[in-house]
């Protein structure tokens, strides 16, 4: 009889063993799985993450590029208010003259129609220039 429960708890200690060697199995390769599941995650947080690096660098890069348009923009606009503002008087001094000798040509009493129609437009020019 002492054969048999050790016989018994032989066979028992064996089937525990089995199970406890399947069940070991089982969880190695759960574990193993989800190590590749996290291993391919990683891989593709990796890729967004440089994908984003680019797209934060290619924004950088444009708004820097934006702004510095702007500076130019900004620069040529003074440039062109100078040139304009020294235009004006480079103009001005001289138109002013072409209209005083046109009215005084006007005046002239032996000029033709043409010639006073002639004289009249360029004032009307000369004076839409001066006062626009």
């Amino acid at each position: 009889m002492e054969y048999v429960i050790l016989i018994i708890a032989v066979v028992v200690l064996f089937v525990l063993g089995a199970v406890y060697t399947c069940r070991v199995r089982r969880l190695e390769r759960r574990s193993h799985a989800l190590e590749i599941r996290v291993i391919e995650r990683m891989r593709k947080v990796r890729r967004e993450h440089d994908e984003l690096l680019k797209v934060n660098r290619a924004f950088d890069d444009a708004r820097r590029e934006a702004e510095h348009s702007k500076m130019l923009a900004v620069e040529a606009i003074q440039a062109n208010s100078g040139f304009l503002a020294d235009m004006s008087h480079e103009i001005r001094t001289p138109l002013n003259a072409t209209l005083g000798y046109a009215q005084i040509l006007q005046r002239e009493t032996s000029l033709t129609a043409n010639q006073q129609s002639a004289f009249q437009a360029i004032r009307d020019s000369g004076n839409t220039c001066l006062h626009s």
